[in-house]
């Protein structure tokens, strides 16, 4: 059940900088929000027009987040630790 673009188990390396309005992408998972059933990990829902991640054209949604600035992000506890990651906080 993967939404992305990318072929599952294929893992891309994307570096994105943060824009004025984040890296324009919003995510769910997490053990509280799961977004595949059985599968705690941290999804890619929302890619905004205009936005960061969109003007790269690689981060797809549908594709599972698995690490942000060295720290594993998968099975990393409720969505909200996640956003917190990718806020730098």
């Amino acid at each position: 059940m993967n939404g992305s673009v990318h072929p599952r188990g294929c893992v891309v390396d994307i570096e994105l900088e943060r824009g004025p309005a984040g890296f324009g992408f919003n995510i769910v998972g997490g053990v509280d929000q799961p977004y595949v059933k059985d599968d705690c990990g941290i999804y890619v829902v929302k890619i905004k027009d205009g936005g960061t991640a969109a003007l790269d054209g690689r981060l797809q949604e549908g594709d599972e987040i698995l690490e942000f600035k060295c720290q594993k992000l998968q099975s990393s506890g409720p969505i909200s630790v996640a956003i917190a990651v990718l806020h730098g906080k």
